[in-house]
């Protein structure tokens, strides 16, 4: 028992570590998810299924009945397969109602582009300096076996995750689409059970443990999710519901935070909350500024 949160952390790492090295073979092996194609002849290929809230469909905008001509700039791939579906596909030269155009709506998932760069490189980066933040906080927590260490490896974790998810999502896999969610919509709550297990080792009960029903918000968020695939739900809706439990979250995070400043205000610890209460507010208002407020009024 004596480092039972060390192997708790270790197991929870490589359980991130498989996700992140699920991540970098989806974006390699740059798969067209959600579509399915079979050869008319040597020179094109129908389009026989696009799914619904794919990257063939939502991003791609296909349609079933297209043809396509051309595959970055080239010919099209010849399979015995009755269906199959694409892969490294940036530009596409397609036939719809007679008409042929030129579909480049992919290009942004080119692995030197710029959008690839803030999208796969940066993340991968910040995953691994995550790691490297873990390593010495399990160094540091090998004797004391302190569960704010844990809860602390999470929150980084749980950032990292959604970070590098993200990108993935926007190549349109399912499975990267709800663990961002819930990864996403779990970092203010992980923060926030951090800083009281923090204190509470210190010999301060900050709040009631009550507050931790916000745990349960990605879950709800995953199955409101779910049923945007099974129904007519708009994603869009889906996107700023997702948005504005994350606000909600955060406005959470941060009273509890002022409040437990003014609670303890003339303790040894009102520093450091002064600290956390400014790094909350330098971190946060960015994002609720350019991501929701810009985005949806």
């Amino acid at each position: 028992m004596k480092s039972i949160y060390n192997k708790l952390s270790v197991i929870l790492i490589l359980w991130s570590f498989i996700f992140v090295i699920y991540v970098c073979y989806i974006t390699i092996n740059n798969n067209l998810v959600g579509l399915k194609v079979t050869n008319i002849n040597e020179h094109s290929l129908k389009v026989v299924e696009v799914e619904k809230h794919s990257l063939a469909g939502t991003y791609a905008e296909l349609k079933k009945g297209d043809i396509i001509h051309k595959i970055n700039g080239g010919p099209v791939p010849v399979k015995k397969d009755k269906e199959y579906t694409l892969s490294n596909v940036l530009t596409l030269t397609i036939e719809r109602d007679g008409k042929i155009y030129e579909n480049d709506s992919l290009d942004y998932l080119n692995l030197v582009s710029y959008d690839s760069f803030f999208i796969f490189i940066i993340p991968i980066i910040f995953y691994f300096l995550s790691l490297v933040c873990a390593f010495f906080i399990l160094k540091a927590n090998k004797s004391k076996n302190l569960f704010s260490a844990l809860l602390l490896i999470i929150f980084l974790l749980v950032v990292s995750i959604a970070y590098v998810s993200a990108g993935t999502v926007a190549r349109g896999d399912k499975l990267s689409r709800f663990v961002n969610i819930l990864t996403f919509l779990s970092v203010p709550t992980s923060y926030l059970h951090f800083i009281y297990q923090y204190f509470k080792e210190l010999g301060k009960k900050l709040f009631s443990r009550k507050v931790f029903f916000l745990y349960l918000i990605p879950f709800i968020n995953v199955l409101i999710e779910i049923g945007s695939y099974l129904s007519d739900f708009g994603n869009d809706y889906v996107r700023s519901i997702n948005l504005l439990s994350f606000f909600v979250a955060a406005i959470i995070v941060f009273t509890l935070i002022v409040y437990s400043l003014v609670k303890y205000k003339y303790s040894q610890q009102s520093y450091l909350l002064k600290i956390l209460m400014l790094t909350n507010f330098i971190a946060l208002v960015p994002f609720l500024f350019f991501m929701y407020f810009l985005c949806y009024f």
